[in-house]
């Protein structure tokens, strides 16, 4: 684990999901995601929102390693770009 993501072990667990160090990167492979523990609600919100993309035609991803700014996001976090070009989770609309 690299030295950023040992300071991060204590304070922010979370964060080491998104590190771009390759070996960081293998430890998390296993680890699982949010997405694995929502509440009903969220389920349901979720679910709903994937069924408005399709109807719609849109094509997305599910990123399960988005993981900065959770504390301020309420229940979805949609990152906009034309593909198929690398996501970007700069240019994310949270609702």
């Amino acid at each position: 684990m690299c030295a950023t993501c040992k300071s991060r072990l204590e304070r922010n667990p979370m964060r080491i999901i998104d590190c771009k160090e390759e070996r960081c990167k293998e430890i998390c492979k296993g680890a699982p995601r949010t997405i694995g523990y929502l509440c009903d609600d969220c389920k349901a919100h979720f679910e709903g929102l994937k069924r408005c993309l399709n109807a719609a035609n849109v094509d997305y991803i599910v990123d399960t390693d988005i993981v900065r700014g959770l504390i301020r996001i309420i229940l979805s976090c949609i990152p906009f770009l034309p593909m198929p070009r690398r996501i970007s989770h700069s240019r994310s609309v949270c609702v």
